[in-house]
């Protein structure tokens, strides 16, 4: 007997799943987690190199502090772009990337303006942050990381959880000692994407249809 899901059932599983970002406060249990893990443990990786490794944080005062902390670094690139002379180097040496950090001011903004206000609005208050690690030395590290995030997502609304990608908090972590401490790194080792999730308060059941751009050569 094959337990399999078909393809039909593979497509629903990613057409009904939704970036979370309100939480129960009821914590998730270990072996809910260890579950993810696994799941997200099997996802492809470049010559199976395996790089991945995860930080699990239940630790709500740690978990508002990293968001402070990230809320901190964005303070600092804005007032980086502020500066007329910074902005003339941050365009030679970012090249592209720089007019991505330009685009997102005005979110990096609100992000500082409602963490100040006391108001989480990088993990939004969620009970459970994982961040997947690698050495970078390794090969594909940084993909293998992507590949093991979106195992963790989809595993996360098959168990009834709801979860997100945490964009900001994944780009601020290495730059930002504070963040590495937390999550006690070997200095080695490097955060390559950080995701939050729980119980969600709310069940989303509309979805948008997606259609792929594509070029049959």
């Amino acid at each position: 007997m094959s337990f399999m899901p078909s393809a039909e059932q593979v497509l629903e599983l990613m057409r009904t799943r939704r970036s979370v970002r309100s939480f129960e406060k009821r914590p998730v249990d270990r072996e809910t987690l260890q579950k993810i893990i696994q799941i997200a443990a099997y996802a492809p990786t470049g010559h199976n190199s395996r790089s991945v490794e995860f930080v699990v944080v239940q630790d709500k005062t740690l978990i508002k502090q990293m968001s402070m902390n990230t809320a901190e670094s964005l303070d600092k690139i804005i007032g980086y772009t502020n500066s007329s002379i910074m902005r003339f180097f941050m365009k030679r040496s970012m090249k592209d990337q720089y007019y991505q950090v330009m685009d997102l001011r005005p979110a990096f903004e609100l992000v500082v303006a409602e963490v100040n206000k006391g108001n989480d609005v990088v993990f939004h208050d969620a009970p459970t942050v994982i961040a997947f690690v690698s050495d970078p030395k390794k090969t594909s590290s940084e993909v293998n990381s992507q590949l093991a995030i979106q195992n963790s997502l989809l595993a996360c609304d098959s168990l009834g959880l709801g979860g997100y990608y945490c964009g900001f908090a994944s780009a601020m972590a290495n730059r930002d000692p504070r963040i590495l401490s937390a999550l006690k790194l070997d200095p080695n080792k490097r955060v390559d994407g950080i995701i939050a999730l729980g119980y969600p308060k709310l069940k989303l059941k509309n979805w948008i249809e997606r259609e792929a751009k594509v070029n049959w050569i």
